[in-house]
């Protein structure tokens, strides 16, 4: 039997439940619990639990008027985990394997992977885009400042998409804009920073997956695990046809298995839906050159008046 078929079958709840399909569903099952987590339903049942339909009046009337900077860090890092979360739950395995979300057959995670890039982009153009320096200054602050609230929630996907929304180089050009930042918020940043990095990108993942629910994995790095044990483990052992590689099934479960666990507890807060609406369907983003363009002004403005600066200094020593 093909490779494709027995990760179809293992990692796909049927209706069926023929011999075959329960011999895989039990290996899938061991799999799973030798890589540490608890599966009692999954197999059973892929329904997730419909979050509580709990909703307040909101602050807000129209969210096509809401500006980042004035909305609480606090109540936006709940909204944004709540939709987060609702994305993650519409994932299922058949989309995850064979890296099919590239291949037009995974339609929920590539519509996943288009958010990020918004969420980033949001990040960037906020901050960037804001004219004045004290505000800008602000603004930068309230998205480290969510940083913080999203790790503290673990919605992971949401922190990973502001982390790298901040550390594109359009914000980090502004050299004046972070100059204003108090210690203890260029404190917090740095700590990010230092536990960010390239190589210590496979320790956040696995901490991640060990925390407990309710949590949204950093489907970034999902998808990116996945594709490098597509790439780096063949379907085959030793690529003899027929004898089928448990070993990747093994470490595509790890992933998928946590995905999947992610799903059965969503988040239990309020919902602000005016906030949502602009989350969903009003963030202002600007494209890479307009965004190249207004970092450039905002460092010649400040060129200029380090200049003016040097000038007086020159002037009163004269």
């Amino acid at each position: 039997v093909g490779s494709e078929m027995c990760i179809r079958d293992s990692l796909s709840v049927l209706d069926k439940s023929s011999p075959k399909e329960k011999e895989w569903a039990s290996y899938l099952t061991d799999s799973l619990k030798a890589a540490g987590h608890e599966y009692q339903s999954i197999l059973q049942s892929m329904t997730v639990p419909p979050l509580k339909k709990k909703k307040k009046k909101s602050k807000w009337k129209d969210p096509a008027k809401i500006h980042f900077i004035n909305l609480d860090t606090v109540e936006l890092a709940r909204q944004m985990s709540i939709l987060d979360s609702r994305l993650m739950q519409k994932l299922s395995p058949p989309e995850l394997v064979h890296e099919n979300w590239e291949k037009g057959k995974g339609p929920n995670a590539l519509a996943l992977k288009e958010k990020n890039l918004l969420v980033s982009a949001w990040v960037a153009t906020e901050i960037v885009s804001t004219p004045n320096e004290k505000h800008r200054i602000v603004v930068l602050r309230n998205f480290i400042l969510l940083c913080f609230k999203l790790l503290e929630l673990q919605n992971f996907n949401g922190f990973l998409n502001v982390f790298i929304g901040i550390k594109k180089e359009q914000v980090t050009s502004q050299k004046k804009t972070w100059n204003g930042l108090s210690t203890e918020i260029k404190m917090m940043w740095s700590i990010f920073e230092k536990g960010m990095t390239v190589e210590k990108f496979p320790e956040f993942f696995e901490n991640t997956i060990a925390a407990k629910t309710p949590k949204v994995l950093p489907s970034f790095l999902c998808m990116r695990y996945l594709a490098l044990q597509e790439t780096i483990e063949s379907d085959f052992y030793n690529d003899e046809p027929g004898l089928i590689n448990f070993s990747k099934l093994r470490g595509l479960s790890h992933i998928i298995g946590a995905i999947l666990e992610s799903q059965q507890e969503p988040y239990n807060f309020y919902e602000d839906t005016v906030i949502q609406e602009y989350l969903l369907n009003h963030l202002h983003t600007l494209p890479e050159d307009q965004l190249n363009k207004l970092a450039a002004e905002n460092e010649v403005h400040y060129i200029i008046l380090i200049a003016h600066y040097i000038i007086l200094s020159l002037h009163f020593i004269i």
